[in-house]
């Protein structure tokens, strides 16, 4: 079991921008991105997140407004 199995029910690797858009996240409380994915104002939207966390340098790829407006927490 990984160390992240842990604390989350499920995790899913590698899921495409596309991908996100069709689950809409919303069974998830939490998003792990690298710079690939773009996680737009319509994603966060249509999702439940609580937090949004960045592996590397910068949230760029992240709507950072529109997160903080909905009271989803960006780490980077």
């Amino acid at each position: 079991m990984s160390y992240f199995a842990k604390f989350f029910f499920k995790i899913k690797h590698n899921i495409s921008y596309k991908k996100i858009q069709i689950v809409a996240l919303q069974n998830y409380d939490a998003l792990f991105v690298r710079s690939g994915t773009q996680v737009t104002a319509d994603v966060i939207a249509a999702s439940k997140l609580k937090f949004i966390g960045r592996a590397g340098v910068g949230v760029d790829n992240i709507d950072v407004n529109a997160a903080t407006s909905k009271g989803v927490i960006v780490v980077k």
